[in-house]
């Protein structure tokens, strides 16, 4: 009978531990957000998708992983043509775009951005900062502005900005 009860009591520890695991993994892997993206609403507990616009494939492949960090999904695009095609597909809720691509200046690209999707935050990476870009991208519609070299702490700061304080 004690055998039976002991068993029982691990068991439900068990069961106890996972579950306060598994609400952690959820705690630590998701935002709760609520929004409206034109045609579609961010859901509780949905994760957060960025896109990211550079040319530069190293700073696509080291930004993707500093967000995968947070938990957060990245996927990258290296033109603007392309980034068109991944705003319409992929519907993601942050935008991390350089300036000197291929195709084009990523600075004029903001407003057709903030027009076409409204709910995405845009976040303007650039290695050429100056004072007229930076105010042009943010008069554009731009929400955050960060130049090139950037650090881990930089980009978390400015996500847990955009996501926080201004709910997607």
């Amino acid at each position: 009978m004690t055998q039976d009860r002991n068993a029982s009591l691990r068991a439900s520890g068990v069961l106890i531990a996972t579950l306060i695991l598994y609400s952690f993994y959820r705690m630590t892997h998701y935002v709760e957000t609520f929004s409206t993206h034109g045609n579609y609403t961010i859901l509780k507990n949905q994760r957060i998708k960025v896109l990211i616009v550079d040319d530069e494939i190293d700073i696509c492949y080291l930004l993707s992983s500093i967000l995968k960090q947070k938990h957060i999904s990245a996927s990258y695009v290296n033109t603007l043509s392309d980034a068109t095609i991944a705003l319409k597909n992929d519907h993601p809720d942050m935008l991390f775009l350089d300036n000197h691509l291929p195709d084009g200046l990523g600075i004029e690209y903001i407003r057709y951005v903030k027009s076409t999707f409204p709910g995405v935050k845009i976040v303007m990476i650039t290695a050429h900062d100056s004072i007229t870009e930076r105010n042009k991208a943010l008069q554009d519609g731009a929400d955050f502005f960060i130049s090139k070299p950037f650090s881990r702490e930089i980009i978390y700061s400015t996500v847990d900005r955009l996501t926080l304080q201004h709910p997607m």
